[in-house]
């Protein structure tokens, strides 16, 4: 399996971004996606590998997973996967990929004490108590959800890379002077306020929407770019 995308926390240079791309991409077609996803497990047991690429691939049972305590990470994104409780038996995981999955409970998420990526965009849940357990991110993909704020961030010192596009978080304030954070992905989150993104020392790059000739967003990356803070237009983290 080619890097993850946490390896982009080490630095997104365009060799890391296609490699990290690469993990998302899927096996030719020549079996049905039953039978690509009952090979990959079974090869993954016998070789007791570290990543099980399961993106795309919709299984009517997953309980499998639950055996394989070699794993650490996991990618169901873009699956019927519904049940986290599945990979509770995983602890050493430090990676889990569940983006627009049907998952609601994300409860289990607190039996990973070693997780460094969480991939849910997409994931619909009115509880996200549970992220601020997770003191030890460094990656985490929450766009297009219905988070209102981001005050789990205050638990993730370690946070490097935050993915919020088009998700409804509008008070960024809880990222004030976060030690850590590099990158965050803000497309589609047009009302924020950039005093906040101002105090964050590590701050290097920022996504925003292209809103063309709007003058409040031009007047907000002319403030970022003034602090030496890249604004992008392509994300800057794959997500998969």
């Amino acid at each position: 399996m080619l890097a993850s995308a946490i390896t982009a926390t080490k630095g997104l240079g365009l060799a890391t971004t296609i490699m990290a791309l690469a993990s998302c991409q899927m096996a030719p077609a020549s079996q049905t996606p039953q039978e690509r996803g009952r090979a990959a497990i079974a090869d993954c047991v016998a070789t007791s590998c570290a990543t099980l690429n399961l993106d795309s691939i919709n299984l009517p049972d997953y309980t499998a997973l639950s055996s394989m305590t070699h794993l650490r990470s996991v990618m169901v994104s873009y699956t019927g996967f519904n049940d986290l409780s599945v990979l509770t038996p995983l602890t050493s995981l430090e990676e889990i990929h569940i983006g627009d999955t049907p998952v609601t409970d994300l409860s289990p998420l607190a039996g990973f004490p070693n997780l460094r990526l969480l991939h849910m965009q997409g994931v619909d849940t009115d509880d996200y108590r549970v992220l601020r357990q997770l003191t030890g991110l460094e990656v985490l993909a929450i766009g297009n959800t219905p988070i209102p704020n981001v005050i789990f961030a205050r638990s993730m010192p370690n946070l490097k890379q935050l993915d919020l596009s088009y998700s409804d978080v509008r008070d960024l304030g809880a990222l004030r002077n976060h030690p850590s954070l590099e990158f965050i992905n803000l497309e589609g989150v047009d009302d924020f306020d950039v005093s906040v993104l101002l105090t964050i020392p590590n701050l290097r790059e920022v996504t925003l929407d292209n809103f063309g000739p709007d003058p409040d967003h031009a007047g907000k990356v002319a403030q970022l770019e003034a602090a030496g803070i890249t604004v992008s237009y392509t994300p800057v983290m794959p997500v998969c």
